[in-house]
């Protein structure tokens, strides 16, 4: 298959005999054991972050950088100083396409009111603005983000429509139709249990037919 995945014993024999209860030869059982193997691959993706949870950390972003601001401003002139030199020094190095105006901030602007010295420590006051800028950004980002679930029931619901689907294609491919109950409801349920995948696909399949019925020439 491919994957690092293998389906236990019992599951496999529940495969064969969900085949066999439904005139499928063993090159199906095969097939089937591969599915859930993709599913459960499927299911080892991580989850994506709720839409509370990231305006959360959106709103830790812009907290934390206004923090470190106020911690670098806040330094004594010696420190601000050094930063400002070893910034000058160190070829610092991001991933930007030209025209690349935030590396010279990084690599040692000078100030058209210093002097050799440096004396309003340029570089510092620069990473300060930077930090500045991104706090506003992340909390104008914040309120972009629709939704206030928590995201794991819609992960489930796509990872349940994405086994449904690669079931359907098996299907298609033994003429069993595609559709709540009987054969092919069957097959999913066997697949899912053999993935270890809590869900009952009854759902996505109703889902994915009513999606797809137009292309599959049924009514859902």
């Amino acid at each position: 298959m491919g994957i690092d995945f293998e389906v236990c014993p019992k599951d496999r024999e529940n495969l064969l005999r969900v085949c066999r209860e439904h005139s499928l030869p063993l090159e199906a059982a095969r097939r089937l054991e591969e599915a859930a193997g993709f599913l459960k691959l499927d299911e080892q993706e991580p989850l994506p972050k709720s839409a509370a949870r990231r305006r959360t950390d959106l709103r830790k972003v812009t907290q934390l950088a206004q923090e470190l601001n106020e911690l670098l401003q806040a330094l004594e002139f010696e420190d601000r100083s050094a930063i400002h030199r070893e910034f000058k020094l160190r070829p610092v190095r991001l991933a930007l396409e030209p025209p690349d105006q935030i590396r010279g901030m990084f690599t040692g602007a000078v100030s058209s009111f210093g002097s050799g010295s440096d004396l309003i420590c340029e570089n510092v006051l620069l990473l300060g603005d930077a930090l500045l800028t991104l706090a506003d950004v992340a909390g104008t980002v914040v309120h972009g983000i629709e939704g206030d679930g928590t995201g794991r029931p819609q992960s489930l619901d796509r990872l349940a429509m994405g086994g449904v689907h690669r079931m359907a294609r098996i299907a298609w491919r033994y003429r069993i139709r595609v559709g709540r109950g009987g054969t092919f409801h069957a097959l999913c349920e066997a697949v899912f249990l053999a993935a270890g995948i809590n869900i009952d696909p009854d759902n996505a399949i109703r889902r994915y037919t009513k999606r797809y019925s137009e292309f599959m020439g049924f009514d859902p």
